[in-house]
C-alpha cells in the first residue's frame, strides 16, 4: 500500500461502520436454553472475543494509538475488523444451534 493510500485508510479508519452496527454485537433477547457443551465452549469463545474487541476499540480512542507510527495503526485496524467478523460468524453459528 503506498503511503497516499494508508494515509487514507488511516484517516477513514474510524468512519467504518462499527462492529454492533455489523452484527448484534450482544447476544440477547433469548430465554434461557440448554445449550450442548460444544454450543457452550463457542459462546464463551465469543464472550471473550467480544470483551477483547472492545478492549482494541477502547484502546483505539484513546491518545497513545495516536501516537503509534501509521503502519502499526494500519495492522490495528485490520485486527478490529478481523475480529469484529469472526464474532459475527461466531454469533450466526449460535443463532444456528439447536438448542438441546
Amino acid at each position: 500500500m503506498n503511503q497516499q493510500a494508508m494515509d487514507t485508510f488511516l484517516k477513514d479508519a474510524f468512519t467504518h461502520i462499527k462492529p454492533d452496527e455489523l452484527c448484534d454485537y450482544r447476544i440477547s433477547g433469548k430465554k434461557p436454553v440448554q445449550y450442548a457443551p460444544f454450543q457452550q465452549r463457542v459462546i464463551e469463545e465469543r464472550r471473550q472475543l467480544v470483551d477483547k474487541l472492545d478492549s482494541l476499540i477502547a484502546f483505539m480512542g484513546m491518545d497513545i494509538y495516536k501516537d503509534l507510527d501509521e503502519e502499526e495503526r494500519y495492522r490495528l485496524i485490520l485486527q478490529r475488523d478481523a475480529m469484529t467478523s469472526y464474532a459475527c460468524i461466531l454469533l450466526d453459528r449460535i443463532h444456528a444451534f439447536k438448542v438441546v
